[in-house]
């Protein structure tokens, strides 16, 4: 129930994004330096804040998914709550239809 209601907060934080921040954000959570819990929290805040996911390039969201997919895989709870969080702020988007197919069976895990 509470990682639920963490998802939850983090994704409206996830209103906003940077493909740059993102990048970085995912792959230092994947290689685990992205420090302690506090840490990660204002990291992927600090990711979130200059532009909207929803507003991204099609292109920019494609260049971001795979690392998400990665996070998914992880045996790390947190580190798949953050990969989850990308796919919900992508499903939300108009044109998803043509984003998150290579990844409808891993994300429907998770929300099943």
């Amino acid at each position: 129930m509470r990682s639920k209601l963490a998802i939850w907060i983090a994704l409206v934080s996830l209103c906003r994004a940077d493909t740059g921040a993102l990048q970085h954000f995912y792959n230092s959570v994947l290689a685990g330096t992205s420090g302690s819990t506090a840490e990660t929290k204002q990291a992927f805040e600090a990711a979130m804040d200059s532009k909207r996911v929803q507003d991204m390039s099609i292109d920019e969201i494609r260049s971001v998914l795979p690392l998400a997919d990665k996070c998914l895989a992880s045996s790390r709870v947190d580190v798949q709550e953050y990969g989850l969080l990308l796919f919900i702020s992508t499903e939300m988007r108009w044109n998803n239809a043509s984003l998150l197919p290579p990844y409808s069976s891993r994300v429907r895990h998770f929300t099943s």
